[in-house]
């Protein structure tokens, strides 16, 4: 038995050498700042009251700009008045860098042991400047912060379409099982998986990736069942921004439902920071919420309104046919959100996990950069631990998954894996799981080894 891991290359176009070129010097640049980020904590520590709550948001502000900035490489991308605010964040990180390690290393510490205790006059106003980089640094972040959440033009911005992966510009899909077609949308940590599911003359889409990627699902859609088709309906395994993110955009363009599990409704038509903070998830508590209680009320209701599913969201039976998809079953698995779903085809073994499991390891820093740069080897891991709602019950449902034995395993994230050796590979990983969640309790799950060996096939 073995299994087969789909490695797909693009078929169409280069980026722009001189975006490569920024995007790996907006990295270096931030490595260096995040390097001496604890020195510049050190000389912001001084400021007293005031500036503890200072660097607090402005961590919280970096974390959030290096997730959203720096992975994605976006400085290629972003027009000029963004382009440059990028580039002056980055000039201040490293002048709070160089002034971090100046006071707070080399003048303790390496100039005496050296010799070269130097005397001047910026030696005695140096502690006093090297507050003001981190200072810069804060205010910088604040400001690209609000033009990133912004519901206006800002957010469009810094959110590229993806790549034509085909000599006339359509978005290239992959045929996973019968009538399963894969198509991947977005860009860096936002890339996810849609898929197309026929049904004898009508089809489903399941999920809709993030923000911006309308487009490129409806070239696609158009390209599997011809010019003007619309599905009869859109499934979504979840309602966090990279899988729901052009769930309202689609669902108007085409006129048809978004079917959701009923305990995902209330994230889905949220309306305030209650919802929220009920339903939170690490990520939401550390990052998320810290902006939005930042921010001010109204522009926080407008941007609930922006993206609310309330006009177009309905919730169906899990114990009932799949709305559009009478041969698929609706397996629940909550954790990663309270409605979490799977869908499953029990005639050929075809489940399609979407953040229950992965096929891409998002729970190490190693992983993360392998996978940012398309390098990644595709095995069975658990959801990201950081956007996870509740790790006991992710736990369960990983168990729950296992017990379908499937054959295709097609997840949010990652290539597929398909081949006789998935089911043992996904059992594998279920008993490491849980053995690691009753031992640590809401850490992060190991990577299971392959239960068989995986032989790539590359596209021609």
């Amino acid at each position: 038995m073995h299994t087969t891991t789909i490695v797909e290359r693009p078929a169409g176009g280069h980026r722009p050498s001189d975006g490569r070129s920024r995007a790996w010097l907006g990295r270096g640049l931030f490595v260096l700042s995040v390097a001496g980020l604890p020195l510049s904590v050190l000389a912001l520590s001084r400021l007293g009251r005031v500036g503890k709550l200072m660097l607090q948001v402005a961590s919280t502000l970096l974390f959030a700009r290096a997730v959203q900035f720096v992975v994605t490489g976006a400085p290629a991308r972003l027009r000029t008045f963004p382009r440059l605010l990028a580039y002056a964040e980055l000039v201040v990180d490293g002048l709070a860098t160089l002034s971090g390690f100046w006071v707070w290393v080399w003048q303790p510490f390496v100039a005496p042991r050296f010799g070269h205790q130097s005397r001047t006059r910026l030696t005695a106003w140096a502690p006093r400047l090297s507050k003001l980089p981190v200072v810069a640094m804060f205010v910088l972040h604040t400001v690209r912060m609000a033009i990133y959440v912004s519901p206006g033009q800002g957010r469009r911005e810094e959110v590229a379409e993806p790549e034509p992966a085909t000599g006339d510009g359509t978005p290239a899909t992959r045929e996973i099982a019968p009538g399963v077609h894969r198509l991947e949308v977005g860009t860096g940590i936002m890339r996810s998986n849609v898929y197309f599911v026929r049904a004898g003359s009508s089809w489903v889409l399941i999920d809709t990736g993030s923000a911006n990627c309308g487009r490129a699902i409806r070239q696609a859609a158009e390209s599997l069942f011809g010019d003007g088709a619309r599905p009869s309906a859109i499934l979504l395994t979840h309602s966090h921004p990279d899988h729901a993110g052009s769930a309202l955009e689609l669902a108007r363009r085409w006129g048809c439902p978004v079917y959701l599990h009923p305990d995902e409704m209330p994230l889905a038509v949220a309306v305030d920071l209650a919802t929220i903070t009920r339903y939170a998830n690490p990520l939401d508590r550390w990052v998320l919420l810290p902006v939005l209680r930042l921010l001010p009320r109204r522009r926080v209701e407008s941007m609930f309104a922006e993206a609310g599913l309330d006009d177009v969201a309905q919730t169906f039976d899990p114990a009932r046919a799949v709305p559009g998809l009478p041969d698929w079953t609706c397996i629940p698995t909550p954790g990663h959100t309270p409605g979490h779903v799977s869908f499953f085809r029990s005639s050929d073994r075809v489940l399609i996990a979407a953040d229950a499991v992965s096929t891409v390891d998002l729970n190490s820093l190693r992983g993360m950069l392998l996978w940012a740069l398309r390098r990644e080897r595709a095995r069975v891991s658990g959801p990201p631990w950081y956007s996870t709602w509740d790790w006991r019950v992710a736990t369960e449902s990983v168990t729950a998954l296992a017990r379908l034995e499937p054959r295709v395993l097609a997840c949010g994230h990652g290539l597929p894996l398909i081949g006789e050796g998935v089911a043992g590979n996904v059992h594998t990983f279920a008993g490491r799981f849980r053995g690691v969640a009753a031992e640590k309790r809401g850490r992060r799950p190991r990577v299971a080894r392959s239960a068989g060996p995986t032989r790539p096939v590359r596209e021609e």
